[in-house]
């Protein structure tokens, strides 16, 4: 090579340059030990944890700048002398992996030079690019990137895509050196060294092929031999008449390039033909499809059709291939015909530029190739925000599961009498839950050990859908512990009376000892009753909750409202602001205030409440928004759509009408007598250890499979409805010890309580990690509901063995991004999900 000099520098944050050097001189420092005590010193700490002082010991070493002469800057414009030498990165691999990687680049003719990196756990290579014009370097990187990946089955980082990138200096006495590497071999039709600016050559580099070569994309000839096989690097218009079909520089015009029609190997025959779907031609690569039998739709106006489409997919780097694959399947969306197709890949080629005509060809017609033609209930081609499937929200809250059929014949008598006053199966889910939510401070004394902590079967529960859908049927529930409540209202009276009388004789007394010259008798000084409520309003203030709370003491307290907005609104009040107190509340952790009673103020040690709420999906939104925010997890949530059409508001029969107040002010009645008798009788409920294996091996499960998913607060949702599962079971098993009339303090979940239990947990689970697809974060206005398990659902369609590229592949044809795609992969091998061998990827673990 001619220009063959590298640029040191000796600290990673100079702005210039130090020193060239030889990358065979690079690389023989890096063997024999040059920085060999940093780079161990480097390890050492961050094995112990030391990240700072690990930090300071990587700053003091030096760098190098492959691409040539930066002694003047570390910028493109300071950039003389090009080596056409790039440095590609990968980071945290595995041991295996990364011996693997190295033995299978040695064997690459076109890999310079590799080393094992600083951190000793990824991998540094040097491979000739070229000497590629900078509107096209990154086109370059990506593409050698690609291959690399291909070798060794591992992602390259692309943040070291600059042109002027740094490579630290590291340790590697094993550290490989090609004797006489290659130059990359670009594929025909996609070769960046063949790039020309717009404006014409560039007279300020020789852009050219360094080396030898591993084989010659056109004409088997390097750019720099002269004429004798390849075009002329000032000769634009020899780019027509080399080999590659369809391609025009966009300075060239029409002159040079193919217009539509004239490509080599394409006759478009009769544009009458393909607007009646005869033709019997289809673009290239596009296969015949039998069931696409709808009549074809001819495209008016092409410019104005790109134009709008380009307007709304931003055509920039990063996102090139994304687009061209959108504006594929949105050419098979509007049903243009072929020949119409092969018009947009020459007017977006012409329009856009960028990208060789090949990737235009290749990625628009995988994007018509795997469109989906399923049902759409709204399509805009021009623009992703706006095409919506039925599988998006209003598909995903019409098909939301419901419990089980058969639980309801299992569940105890009480609850079973109240499910009645439901109309569709959609109110009669919701009405369950706020019936449990209801009894589960109306079952007192009732007790489990959960993780090594003490719990009432107190929980929070929530009825989110749109206005109209049937969920205020939860309003239903409040009414069973009314009974309860008038008692306790009785009591209170009763006990003021007494109190005031006892306050009329303590009077007294104070008057007769002060006549009688002594101290009145302290022990007739009554203590002023409790006042003990069951049901409190959800726009209590923090200081009158505390007090409730307070006064409750071990029994608790519930509140319902059909209207989230009810306990946001307190929430936001200056009386209010007890968001927290309700997160702590769940866990019956104390809570208190400096709200004095009789001289001393308010603390709860084991504050107990149950939550019965029913809202929209904004309701839920404007009350927390976010699952960083730890109340989303602690809700039991169902949603869902009402039933479709109208619903029949007639009695069930003329002899037998249901009136649901008078049905549950009945049922009033039986909770309580079980409030009475669970009250006489303490109630321990334990489970079985198989019960116990049941519960670890779906949590365990459950939390693996949204792990996998990104966002904070997945496994704190999961984490939460372990603890719910015992809760309704506590609910369910202190029910039948009353309907049995067990007067025993120990009792055993039953296997049918568990398993019903455990059906209703799992679709409550489902529902919650749907809903916090909505969750707008630090927004205030909801998102759409989307599908929470992509990564699964990813995984699903992945055959049961593939490569990376096929994983690449097939994951752009599912509209997910090379990033996130990436970053799955990372997620799955983790978990086990995948397990990676020799260069290829195989299922291993089911997600059933």
């Amino acid at each position: 090579m001619e220009n063959n000099l590298m640029t040191v520098f000796t600290r990673i944050f100079h702005t210039q340059g130090d020193s060239l050097v030889e990358l065979s001189a690079w690389i023989e420092n890096v063997r024999n030990g040059q920085w060999k005590n940093e780079v161990e010193n480097y390890r050492r700490l961050m094995a112990e944890g030391k990240k700072q002082e690990a930090a300071s010991v990587k700053e003091q070493l030096p760098a190098l700048v492959p691409a040539g002469n930066c002694l003047r800057g570390r910028y493109p414009k300071c950039l003389t002398n090009r080596t056409g030498y790039a440095m590609f990165d990968m980071d945290k691999m595995p041991p295996d992996v990364l011996r693997n990687a190295f033995a299978r680049l040695k064997e690459v003719p076109w890999v310079a030079a590799c080393h094992v990196t600083v951190s000793g756990t990824g991998l540094r290579i040097f491979v000739c690019i070229g000497v590629v014009h900078p509107d096209v370097y990154r086109r370059a990187y990506e593409i050698v990137a690609h291959a690399l990946e291909q070798v060794t089955g591992h992602p390259c980082d692309m943040q070291c895509k600059d042109l002027c990138r740094l490579t630290l200096a590291s340790y590697d006495p094993e550290a490989y050196l090609a004797p006489e590497p290659l130059t990359f071999p670009y594929e025909e039709g996609n070769n960046p060294l063949l790039y020309q600016p717009a404006t014409g050559t560039d007279s300020s580099e020789d852009y050219r092929f360094n080396g030898r070569t591993a084989g010659y994309a056109y004409g088997d000839t390097p750019r720099n031999a002269g004429n004798s096989g390849g075009p002329a690097p000032g000769n634009p218009a020899a780019y027509a008449s080399a080999n590659m079909p369809g391609y025009a520089p966009r300075n060239a015009g029409n002159a040079s390039g193919p217009a539509p029609g004239n490509t080599p190997g394409y006759a478009p025959g009769n544009p009458a033909d393909y607007a009646s779907g005869n033709a019997g031609f289809r673009p290239f690569g596009i296969p015949e499809d039998p069931n696409d039998d709808c009549r074809y739709v001819p495209l008016r106006d092409p410019e104005a059709f790109l134009a709008n489409f380009f307007r709304k997919n931003k055509f920039q780097e990063g996102q090139r291939h994304n687009v061209l694959l959108r504006l594929g399947r949105n050419i098979r969306w509007r049903r243009f015909n072929p020949y119409d197709f092969e018009r947009l890949k020459h007017s977006a080629f012409r329009m856009m530029g960028q990208l060789p005509y090949s990737e235009y060809c290749s990625a628009m017609d995988w994007g018509y190739n795997h469109a989906d033609l399923g049902p759409w209930v709204h399509m805009d081609p021009n623009g992703p925000s706006t095409v919506r499937k039925e599988s998006d929200e209003d598909d995903l809250m019409s098909h939301a599961p419901l419990f089980p059929e058969w639980i309801y014949d299992k569940l105890p008598p009480l609850i079973r009498r109240g499910i009645i006053a439901a109309r569709s199966g959609r109110q009669r889910d919701m009405l369950l839950m706020s019936i449990l939510t209801n009894l589960s401070g109306c079952v007192p004394l009732v007790r489990t050990l959960y993780a090594h902590r003490l719990y009432s079967p107190h929980f929070f529960f929530a009825a989110v859908a749109p206005a109209g859908s049937g969920k205020g049927v939860v309003a239903l529930s409040a009414l069973l512990g009314s009974k309860i409540h008038r008692e306790m209202e009785e009591n209170n009276r009763r006990e003021r009376k007494e109190y005031e009388q006892k306050m009329l004789e303590w009077e007294a007394e104070q008057k007769r000892a002060f006549r009688e010259k002594r101290k009145p008798d302290i022990s007739l000084k009554p203590e002023e009753p409790r006042w003990h409520v069951l049901n409190v309003p959800p726009n209590t203030s923090k200081s009158q909750l505390m007090t409730d709370l307070y006064n409750s003491g071990e029994i608790g307290i519930i509140c319902n409202t059909t209207e989230i907005d009810s306990f946001t609104a307190a929430l936001g009040t200056d009386y209010g602001k007890h968001a927290s107190e309700l997160r702590m509340i769940y866990h019956h952790e104390a809570v208190g205030q400096n709200y004095k009673i009789d001289g001393h103020p308010i603390l709860i040690q084991r504050p107990r409440m149950a939550i019965c709420m029913a809202g929209t999906l904004q309701q839920l939104v404007n009350f927390v928004s976010s699952k960083e925010d730890g109340m989303y997890s602690r809700l039991a949530l169902l949603t869902g759509k009402g039933e479709s059409g109208w619903i029949s508001a007639a009695p069930d029969s003329d002899d037998e009408w249901i009136d649901g107040d008078e049905l549950f002010e009945n049922l009033a009645d039986d909770v309580l007598q079980a409030y009475h008798f669970l009250l006489n009788s303490p109630t321990s409920v334990h489970f079985t250890r198989e019960q116990w294996k049941i519960h670890n091996k779906l949590f365990g499960h459950m939390m693996q499979n949204v792990s996998l998913e990104d966002g904070e607060g997945n496994e704190a949702i999961v984490g939460r409805h372990g603890l719910l599962t015992m809760r309704i079971a506590m609910v369910l098993t202190a029910l039948r010890k009353w309907e049995a009339g067990w007067n025993m303090k120990d009792v055993t979940c039953s296997d049918e309580d568990f398993s019903i239990t455990i059906e209703l947990v799992k679709v409550l689970l489902e529902h919650s990690l749907s809903l916090s697809t909505i969750l707008p974060g630090t927004e205030r206005k909801r998102s759409q509901m989307t599908c929470f398990h992509r990564v699964l659902e990813c995984y699903k369609k992945l055959p049961e063995s593939f490569t990376y590229m096929e994983y690449l592949t097939a994951t752009a044809a599912m509209d997910i991004s090379r990033s996130t795609a990436k970053r799955w992969l990372k997620k799955m091998l983790k978990q086990n999900l995948v397990a990676y061998d020799n260069g290829i990827y195989r299922k291993v673990h089911s997600t059933e």
